[in-house]
């Protein structure tokens, strides 16, 4: 029997065991990639899925907020009395929703329905008619003249304003809740006469040097710009345009609000063309009042050189006239109408532009962090931090958007920063959304006269007290409704209990701890007010309450035409406790640490460390007397 030698042997076991080793690893090897696959096919099948999810998640936010929009669309439209269908359609985006409008009883329901890819989302809110005579729906409302917070001033609660909201100064400045700015209006015509058939000739005759064309605000702002249509004959000179305030019928030449130029070359010598210039303005018009518009041009008529401009009587424009003189800057200058003597109302053609083309949230603060579920929109969001969402049409300057943004331009800025998003700078959607809308004065003017009147007239036993009105020094008294013919002065602990409502046709002044309560015997579920047709003054823990724990306020009003941001229309400074301030065609300005329920103002200067704390807005203002009617919202709420 043969056998293999034992070197031969042992080499061929040895290459054995080496090839069972080989097969294991290999074998080892296949596992690992197999389980590695695996797992990377979760984690990218768990990548895809999170993907999915935040799409959706996005999609549904989008299909929301765009019911909203649905929903604030006709409720504005049914409360403004304007003309709405039973069913709206509302695109935006390349996506549309449905709002349906249902009278139910004396109600309205409102439904939206929103689809933005295939994500539905459904609003409903129901409106009955309100008998309140008005409605702060916000803690702090602003008119156009927008918001100015100043070295370290802050807000404990939300903003809406109509105007740009402005960061100024050295320190941090904060709004806790949300800011809300509405979209500019600088672009849309605030008064205009759309047709003309006439011609005005301008600087042809001595007698029609400088024309003017009246209009009515509507809204207490700035001139922005004024369009009319001219035509040039030879070569006349440049045109001076001036806004101007009325002075009993006529224009004023002391009150020059805005001015501008019109250039001979850019009107066209061929057609009534459209020319428009921008005002550089240095006043504010005040609204529901008259203002002029004036075109001068140079001393020397010409029957040659001149101007015409389209015009028509018995116009659509119901607030306008027209008039000439030949030097409007002459105290005695004498108004005219044109010799062909056109009916009224009389209008040249014409369109006149008010407030800003594009709001602005600047150099501020907004929300906290935690929670960082604060909310801000503006057209435009220039160096802000916002603790939590933010939607705007540019954000820029670098601003820190610390959750998710909408926008269509970021310039410079970081968004998402809480979570790190990788694309940072960038907005999560590629589209800002819906403006929202202005707010209407919470009160109408017409609503703060006829409650002064009635107690200037005696209704409800209102008495009359000529001269100032004035108590100091611990005075204690009561006080029934009552027109004072003066000012009103309250100081040094002086305390009122007040049964019924005030008027003061002069300045109102409070300070040192003097004290105004109203009787809840005596008001009962109605709400009080104190008008004044001068500036209002607040100082130094002064105290106006009503009944807060029944929801019955006292309304501070001034009516004052004084537009100045300082000294203002309506001051509030230290530590003064009151519940509603409200001024109606001007600033109200806040220094230190004042705790106000809600406050408007056309303009709000907040400013020297000043603290604002403020409860909820006042939904309604239940007066006793003044004109009632109008839609309240009673609910508003998500239903699918």
């Amino acid at each position: 029997m043969e056998h293999m030698p034992y070197n031969i042997k042992h080499k061929r076991g040895n290459n054995q065991r080496s090839m069972n080793k080989g097969q294991v690893a290999l074998t080892a090897v296949l596992f690992f990639l197999v389980g590695a696959t695996a797992i990377g096919i979760g984690f990218t099948s768990f990548a895809f899925e999170e993907t999915s999810a935040t799409r959706k998640q996005l999609r549904a936010k989008q299909s929301y907020f765009l019911a909203e929009a649905g929903i604030e669309d006709a409720a504005y439209r049914i409360r403004e009395g304007m003309t709405i269908g039973t069913s709206e359609v509302l695109s935006l985006d390349g996506q549309s929703q449905t709002t349906d409008i249902v009278t139910v009883g004396n109600n309205k329901e409102i439904t939206a329905n929103a689809t933005y890819a295939a994500s539905v989302r459904k609003i409903k809110t129901i409106l009955s008619p309100s008998t309140s005579d008005g409605t702060i729906n916000y803690g702090l409302q602003v008119g156009y003249l927008g918001l100015d917070m100043k070295n370290k001033a802050r807000v404990n609660g939300n903003v809406k304003s109509n105007g740009s909201i402005r960061g100024v100064g050295s320190g941090e400045v904060l709004i806790t809740g949300d800011a809300f700015v509405a979209g500019g209006v600088g672009n849309t015509p605030h008064a205009s006469q759309t047709s003309g058939s006439h011609h005005y000739d301008l600087h042809k005759t001595t007698s029609r040097l400088d024309v003017a064309q009246r209009f009515k605000a509507a809204s207490t702002a700035k001139p922005n710009k004024v369009t009319f249509y001219i035509k040039k004959f030879g070569t006349p000179g440049n045109l001076e345009v001036r806004v101007v305030a009325d002075d009993n019928g006529d224009p004023d030449y002391h009150n020059d609000i805005g001015s501008a130029t019109i250039a001979a070359t850019d009107v066209s010598s061929s057609a009534y063309d459209a020319v428009t210039v921008s005002f550089n303005s240095t006043g504010i018009t005040k609204k529901d009042f008259y203002y002029w518009i004036i075109i001068g041009s140079s001393s020397s008529a010409s029957a040659t050189n001149y101007y015409e401009l389209e015009g028509e009587g018995a116009s659509s424009y119901t607030e306008g006239r027209v008039r000439y003189t030949q030097d409007w800057t002459s105290s005695g200058a004498v108004w005219a109408k044109h010799p062909d003597n056109l009916s009224d109302p009389e209008n040249l053609r014409f369109a006149i532009y008010m407030g800003e083309e594009t709001t602005y949230i600047e150099k501020i603060t907004i929300g906290q962090n935690p929670p960082r579920l604060s909310k801000a929109w503006a057209q435009t969001l220039n160096d802000v931090v916002v603790h939590g969402f933010a939607s705007s049409t540019e954000i820029k300057g670098g601003s820190s958007i610390y959750r998710e943004a909408t926008c269509d331009t970021l310039t410079s800025g970081s968004v998402d920063t809480e979570h790190g998003s990788p694309n940072s700078p960038n907005c999560t959607w590629d589209m800002a959304s819906p403006a929202p809308s202005t707010e209407n004065d919470p009160f109408p003017s017409a609503t703060l006269i006829e409650l002064k009147n009635a107690i200037i007239n005696g209704e409800d036993g209102c008495t009359t007290y000529n001269g100032d009105y004035a108590l100091s020094a611990d005075a204690t008294t009561t006080m029934d409704c009552m027109a004072i013919n003066g000012d009103f002065d309250m100081s040094n602990k002086a305390r009122v209990l007040l049964r019924g409502n005030l008027y003061v046709s002069g300045v109102i002044r409070m300070q040192n701890f003097a004290q105004i309560h109203m009787d809840p015997a005596s008001f009962g579920s109605s709400d009080g007010f104190i008008i004044s047709d001068g500036n209002i003054e607040l100082k130094n823990d002064a105290r106006l309450r009503g009944n807060i724990g029944a929801e019955i306020y006292l309304y501070l009003i001034t009516l004052s035409t004084n537009t100045g941001a300082s000294p203002s229309a309506l001051l509030i400074q230290n530590d003064v406790n009151t519940d509603a301030i409200y001024s109606a065609y001007g600033f109200v300005e806040i220094l230190n640490h004042p705790i106000i329920k809600t406050a408007f103002g056309q303009g709000l200067n907040i400013q020297n460390d000043a603290e604002v704390n403020y409860e909820i807005g006042i939904s309604n203002a239940n007066f006793t007397g003044g004109p009632s009617g109008g839609w309240g919202i009673t609910t508003w709420r998500e239903v699918q």
